[in-house]
């Protein structure tokens, strides 16, 4: 009865916050116009050929879309004739959707998690089975699905001890809502023991490893490195910096001003996390001083050349593989 007032009050919160969550995409916009697109599959409606009785996996961002293609292989090859569609939540994950698996699986965004919009989802998808990853955890829409016998489960589960304590705050609601998935495959030991701190059944539980690591270079992969190396004309050592921040750009350009004195020829391949700041780091890099070429703009690095910013997405794995060392943000 406790769990039951709860979603309803959290129902009625967010409902009453719905102008205000879609006035902040409307803001996320002005920087990124790709969170304007689309805006019918926020509130639920997807499209019309969309097929139904099947799979639905939610991959929130580009990282975990990666992280989840080996295991989206698999179910395409072992359930052949289930339609499988992958959401995600923002407009690069979407992108990446799309490049790695080509018309294979639908696509959608995840909708808000407000009552009507879930309603709506699932009632055009009738999915046999949400999949959830890492620490994804959506009441309502959990709630709707355990309500509709959908069998529910979480994999790649992450919890560490300091989302633990936050989440400890809103016991109330997540507790239930972990103890409705059927299964919650969690990345280590660690994590496995926060989520049976936060209520997840003991019996539902297990350990099976993080899967980011089952990512395996692919012939398409070793295309990107080749295609990619073309464009570096000359023999020098190479730092790659990926998954930037704001901020983190300053620290870097600062250090690699201090390499330069003793490593001259040191190209920079600057890799940042969200594509709508790709055009003013170009801005950075170049009012600091660097000659700075664009991946997008497929041109040569020549050796008067400093940095080489990668403002295209799905690169990240290839372009490791050119760099002497590589630091992670």
């Amino acid at each position: 009865m406790r769990y039951s007032f709860a979603l309803l009050l959290y129902r009625i919160t967010l409902l009453l916050l719905s102008p205000v969550i879609l006035f902040v995409f409307i803001l996320r916009s002005h920087n990124h116009p790709a969170y304007r697109h689309r805006l019918a599959e926020r509130l639920g409606f997807v499209s019309k050929s969309f097929k139904s009785h099947g799979i639905i996996v939610h991959a929130a961002s580009v990282g975990e879309v990666i992280a989840i293609t080996p295991f989206i292989d698999k179910l395409l090859n072992e359930h052949p004739n289930t339609p499988i569609t992958i959401t995600t939540f923002t407009p690069t994950g979407s992108a990446q959707v799309m490049k790695a698996f080509d018309g294979r699986v639908q696509h959608s965004y995840l909708p808000l998690d407000l009552f009507p919009c879930t309603w709506l989802f699932l009632k055009a998808l009738k999915p046999q089975a949400l999949v959830l990853m890492e620490t994804e955890l959506w009441p309502n829409l959990i709630a709707q699905c355990q309500q509709q016998h959908i069998k529910l489960q979480l994999i790649n589960g992450r919890l560490s001890d300091k989302s633990m304590v936050s989440y400890q705050k809103l016991d109330w609601l997540i507790r239930p809502c972990l103890q409705r998935f059927d299964s919650i495959l969690t990345q280590s030991e660690d994590n496995q023991k926060n989520f049976l701190i936060l209520g997840a059944d003991a019996k539902k539980c297990q350990v099976s490893g993080n899967l980011k690591f089952d990512l395996h270079i692919n012939p398409d992969v070793e295309l990107k490195q080749k295609a990619l190396k073309e464009f570096i004309k000359d023999e020098r050592p190479i730092w790659l910096v990926a998954s930037t921040h704001p901020g983190d750009e300053n620290l870097v350009l600062s250090s690699f001003e201090s390499l330069k004195k003793t490593h001259d020829n040191l190209l920079l391949i600057l890799v940042p996390r969200h594509p709508e700041r790709f055009e003013s780091i170009f801005q950075l890099c170049q009012q600091q001083g660097f000659s700075t070429v664009k991946r997008s703009e497929e041109k040569a690095v020549t050796a008067n050349d400093d940095i080489w910013l990668i403002d295209t997405l799905g690169e990240l794995l290839a372009a490791c593989s050119l760099a002497d060392i590589v630091t992670m943000g």
